[in-house]
């Protein structure tokens, strides 16, 4: 009885600690989609973005635990139905590759819009992630038919192994096309390359960071047959939506960054003109001007400065530098 109990948990323990794990991810996306409503001024069709990939996290969780809950408590001691795959389960599997296609889509959209390489990667990388969404569809529609276990589900196996192939290819793809985009969109001012830097660091950890764990669940996937994979699956929903709503979330944070160090950057010839809300080169008084003292410029409030530079006006100088200039919701969308 005892080594009955061993075997169990060695196929229970990834799943029980996976679904914890996930779950602590989840009150993550929670506060970044609370940030989210209470700082953005992003356009409808955005907003639903966000509140369709929010909806299918919770929903995900929502099956994860229920999931949990049949399998070791409702079941508890039941060989038969231990084994069998949950409904709860293999609707969570599909919601997965609908956030993963949804987030793929959304930055090979993205990559269209930076203009900096072919768009026809951009199509392809769109392509590749359609093409992961529907072997994942044939994965989940194979489960659902054969009503066998996920441990000796041959065809389940292998078209989810392909679907994490594609899927860790378009990642990979996607994070090499916005970086070299960014690269590309470097002017040579310290305001506009700070700002690109900081959206090229956030990009490429991101990447690294899906690819990763994709990798992990290709890995344990292919030499288990086991529910050991189940853990980095589970994670995995929680880290696309959160790293995309965190993204959109960080976009007034980075803007303030930058706007420091145009302010601070005293071998620069370019003003932040907040009183007026422009950027614009320091210009000598004439002789019939006077120049304006430090205690002459209007005072506005901390909030109606951050409104204003939030909308991020391009020196002239940077206008000419550029052909395309680097403009915030080009990648992120439009505020």
């Amino acid at each position: 009885m005892s080594s009955f109990l061993i075997s169990l948990d060695s196929v229970f323990d990834g799943m029980f600690y996976g679904f914890v794990v996930s779950t602590v991810l989840f009150g993550v996306t929670m506060v970044q989609a609370w940030i989210y409503i209470r700082r953005n001024r992003d356009s409808w069709l955005l907003r639903s973005l966000v509140a369709f990939l929010v909806s299918l996290d919770f929903t995900a969780t929502f099956l994860n635990a229920q999931t949990v809950h049949d399998l070791l408590l409702v079941n508890f001691g039941n060989v038969e139905e231990l084994l069998q795959t949950p409904v709860t389960l293999k609707a969570e599997i599909l919601i997965s590759f609908v956030v993963i296609f949804v987030v793929n889509v959304f930055f090979a959209y993205r990559i269209y819009l930076l203009r900096q390489i072919h768009i026809s990667v951009a199509f392809f990388i769109a392509a590749i992630g359609t093409a992961a969404f529907v072997i994942g569809l044939l994965a989940s529609a194979s489960i659902v038919r054969a009503n066998a276990t996920l441990i000796n589900d041959a065809k389940f196996k292998k078209y989810m192994m392909i679907s994490l192939a594609i899927s860790v290819v378009s990642d990979i793809l996607s994070t090499i096309a916005i970086s070299w985009s960014l690269y590309k969109m470097r002017t040579g001012f310290k305001r506009t390359d700070s700002l690109v830097q900081k959206f090229f660091h956030f990009i490429v950890g991101r990447g690294l960071l899906l690819a990763l764990d994709q990798i992990s669940t290709l890995i344990v996937l292919s030499v288990q047959n086991e529910y050991n994979w189940i853990p980095s699956h589970f994670i995995l929903t929680r880290l696309y939506v959160i790293t995309i709503v965190a993204m959109l979330n960080s976009r007034p944070g980075i803007k303030d960054d930058v706007g420091s160090v145009a302010t601070n950057d005293t071998s620069s010839s370019e003003s932040f003109m907040l009183d007026n809300c422009q950027f614009g080169p320091t210009q000598t008084p004439g002789r019939n001007q006077t120049a304006t003292t430090v205690s002459e410029v209007p005072t506005i409030t901390a909030e109606e400065a951050n409104r204003r530079f939030l909308h991020y006006y391009p020196t002239p100088e940077e206008k000419q530098a550029s052909t395309g200039s680097f403009r915030p919701e080009m990648l992120y969308g439009s505020r």
